[in-house]
């Protein structure tokens, strides 16, 4: 008879082919990979600041002198306030003070140095914004929260450089606000940056507690809230 056609081998319960280590790596979720874009693309005002402190010829005056010199002592004696008002008083904390210290110290107050801590502290919070606007409304409040920290810092140039007491705190505070959202949202961690960023803004400007006070009240009500009906 005629001789029957050879089998196709069973390939079904067949290992699959080596394709590489690269394969054999699980992809990154989509998710994360939108934050991370959204985080390069809020960092790159603070970047191109970054680069331009050096070539600026800014010399502290005024409350920014004062505030400076008082991080630059603070190696010695180890301030327990804040920023000494105009009004004869002082604000709350020394928490800005505390950011300053290290770095003023280490360069003996080089005056670019002390732009690129008012940088670096402005730039987390800046990241903080987005990333829990992301994690609690989706993509689309990520974009908003970029376009809301390119709006502030570009409408308004100093924000980037601003050591002031109540300008540095900005985005510091605006990061509180979206965080608080996001912990009467259900994020339990960002309740740890509600308290960290609502004590920066509170201790460096005395005007930020009341709006703190109440949003982080309202926050922590909602988590211990959460808390209690899961473990109930």
């Amino acid at each position: 008879g005629v001789p029957s056609p050879p089998m196709a081998p069973d390939t079904a319960d067949a290992p699959p082919a080596d394709t590489g280590a690269a394969l054999d790596r699980p992809p990154v979720p989509r998710s994360r990979s939108t934050t991370a874009f959204l985080v390069v693309v809020t960092l790159v005002p603070f970047a191109i600041a970054a680069i331009a402190a050096f070539g600026r010829a800014w010399v502290p005056s005024s409350d920014e002198a004062i505030f400076l010199s008082g991080a630059i002592d603070g190696v010695d004696r180890l301030p327990t306030v804040g920023v000494y008002s105009r009004y004869g008083w002082n604000h709350p904390g020394p928490l800005l003070t505390y950011w300053f210290l290290g770095p003023m110290v280490l360069t003996n107050g080089l005056p670019v140095v002390a732009l690129l801590t008012a940088l670096a502290l402005k730039a987390g919070s800046a990241v903080a914004v987005v990333v829990f606007a992301r994690r609690t409304a989706g993509v689309a409040a990520g974009v908003l929260a970029v376009a809301m920290v390119m709006l502030l810092v570009w409408a308004h140039p100093g924000t980037a450089y601003a050591i002031w007491n109540p300008t540095i705190v900005l985005l510091p505070f605006m990061a509180f606000l979206v965080a608080a959202w996001a912990a009467t949202a259900g994020d339990d961690w960002a309740l740890l940056v509600v308290g960290l960023t609502g004590s920066v803004a509170v201790q460096a400007h005395l005007g930020y507690a009341p709006v703190v006070g109440v949003v982080g009240a309202l926050a922590v009500g909602a988590v211990a809230r959460r808390w209690w009906i899961e473990r109930a």
